[in-house]
């Protein structure tokens, strides 16, 4: 399984709050306004490594494997623009700094050094006055840059010739988004997409499955859902809007004890037998 990380602003106590108005919203976004901060001071830092008796709480950075390439990416608009700066630091095994990354681009590639056992993520100000923060994610260098996206799409099939169209939509878990090393499919007469929405874009409307609707209005397009929550985006937001025939989560995950969308965190879709229902209903 391919995973990118979902990290949000969540915890106060490694934020700059002297002088700070700090507002936090459903969908974990955040906005910080300090116009009296100095440059160079920390605003806010995240660690692979917590004193569990200390804070009660799990690390919100995931556990890296040495030698190995990551992308960082971090979803966030500075006020000024170009005024913030992020540093990773790298850390042995006895807490002492072994290297560091500073980079100010809002992604950036990086080799976790092989002496290496934990390291922190921090925004530090460069002159700005605000920020609007959605999350940061981290994954594997070599996943495709667009699978880092809020929708991102996969095909999975190749057809020369389309008259019809399946998405199959999934949503990200909270804390990370998963691809399936391998989906394998044998339908011949419609192309197939995997398409995954993010966490936070189910809090708002999904303008961007819209877009993705009228690249495709010359064709026969069926959406399949696998999550309660976009049934409910499907029917409210977009069924007055588009064109589709829409199938909603109790056909897909009919084979998978019907999951309601509201258990915790943990619970994993399975991705190949959802698609596999989705066959099955395309070979009616």
């Amino acid at each position: 399984m391919k995973i990118i990380n979902q990290i949000y602003w969540d915890r106060v106590n490694e934020t700059y709050m002297y002088g700070t108005k700090l507002s936090k919203r459903i969908d974990e976004t955040v906005t910080f306004q300090n116009n009296l901060m100095a440059s160079g001071e920390k605003i806010m830092r995240w660690s692979s490594r917590l004193n569990y008796q200390a804070y009660k709480e799990v690390p919100r950075l995931p556990i890296l494997l040495s030698g190995k390439k990551y992308r960082i990416k971090i979803n966030m608009k500075v006020n000024p623009e170009d005024t913030a700066i992020f540093c990773l630091r790298f850390f042995d095994i006895q807490a002492d700094e072994i290297s560091k990354v500073v980079f100010s681009s809002m992604e950036k590639e990086f080799i976790y050094p092989s002496q290496a056992v934990s390291y922190t993520f921090e925004i530090i100000n460069g002159g700005c006055s605000e920020i609007n923060f959605a999350k940061v994610q981290l994954g594997r260098a070599d996943l495709p840059e667009k699978a880092f996206d809020e929708f991102f799409v996969m095909p999975l099939n190749q057809l020369k010739e389309v008259k019809k169209v399946a998405l199959i939509l999934v949503a990200d878990n909270k804390r990370a988004r998963e691809l399936p090393e391998e989906l394998k499919t044998t339908i011949t007469d419609t192309q197939i997409f995997m398409g995954y929405i993010s966490w936070q874009e189910l809090f708002n409307p999904v303008s961007r499955l819209e877009s993705w609707l009228k690249k495709h209005e010359e064709e026969t397009v069926l959406i399949f859902s696998s999550d309660k929550k976009i049934d409910q985006i499907l029917e409210d937001s977009l069924a007055k809007k588009c064109d589709f025939e829409f199938i909603t989560s109790n056909y897909t995950l009919e084979n998978q004890g019907q999951q309601p969308w509201f258990l915790p965190e943990m619970v994993k879709l399975d991705q190949q037998q959802v698609l596999n229902n989705v066959e099955r209903y395309l070979r009616k």
